[in-house]
């Protein structure tokens, strides 16, 4: 297993899992399970990383998880944050709990 991060997910193109390495220009490898395609992905790392040291190319670092706060500023055109606000007094709501709504919301669908 190698310390690069990786992608898992289901290609209907493909009719197979894929996994991806986003530290290696989206290198990927194919398998029938998630498990089959991380182990391609892990072959075709060492074979990426074998060839860049080969070419005395640098070896990218691995992404490091970073914790997340929570929190994040936004900026909005003065027009949005009014409709936003005036929803948001509508519905009794603050407008972070609204905005934090309809993010959920548009994320979710996105999900599907």
């Amino acid at each position: 297993m190698t310390r690069f991060s990786r992608r898992i997910f289901w290609s209907e193109e493909d009719e197979a899992f894929v996994a991806v390495c986003p530290e290696l220009d989206e290198l990927s490898a194919i398998g029938t399970t998630p498990d089959a395609a991380s182990a391609a992905l892990d072959v075709a790392l060492d074979a990426a990383v074998a060839a860049l040291e080969a070419d005395g190319q640098p070896v990218p670092d691995p992404l490091v998880h970073r914790g997340f706060s929570g929190q994040f500023r936004l900026r909005v055109p003065r027009s949005l944050h009014a409709r936003l606000a005036h929803r948001a007094d509508a519905e009794a709501v603050s407008l972070n709990t609204l905005a934090v709504t309809l993010l959920a919301a548009g994320m979710g669908r996105g999900a599907g």
